[in-house]
């Protein structure tokens, strides 16, 4: 029952994902600049959920057509190897999926200003505040 339910939410993103994309193609948001713009942002963030969400949906449809397989004797041997390939990816598509519903934080697009100075403790503190310098410049 889960995995149906599952199923169907991602089918619902799916959907939510091509009407966005039909939107971006209605001339009435391609003369809304600012519309536009928003559409495109947040079309290309819901691009590889929705990517997943697919390979999800068809990795289920393709499981229930290979346990269909397993009556017919001539199958059987596909249908099984089929059947294991599939469940053998379903884990990993779910904790994908699971990881990209979440949401992203806002502040992650703003812009930060980092101020670093070496203050008391002379060449020591002037020292340190360079490294400290050089290091946040190879993190960023």
């Amino acid at each position: 029952m889960q995995e149906t339910d599952m199923k169907e939410k991602l089918q619902k993103i799916i959907e939510a994902y091509n009407e966005l994309q039909a939107k971006m193609g209605d001339p009435a948001v391609l003369a809304d600049q600012k519309e536009y713009n928003r559409l495109a942002k947040e079309y290309a963030s819901q691009g590889p959920l929705a990517k997943k969400a697919a390979e999800y949906v068809q990795a289920m449809d393709d499981l229930e057509a290979a346990k269909e397989m397993l009556s017919d004797a001539d199958m059987k041997e596909f249908a099984q190897e089929e059947i294991a390939g599939i469940e053998a990816r379903l884990p990993q598509l779910e904790e994908d999926i699971k990881f990209m519903l979440i949401p992203a934080d806002p502040a992650d697009e703003k812009d930060i200003i980092v101020e670093i100075r070496a203050a008391a403790g002379g060449d020591e503190a002037a020292i340190f505040a360079g490294d400290l310098y050089k290091m946040y410049e190879r993190f960023a």
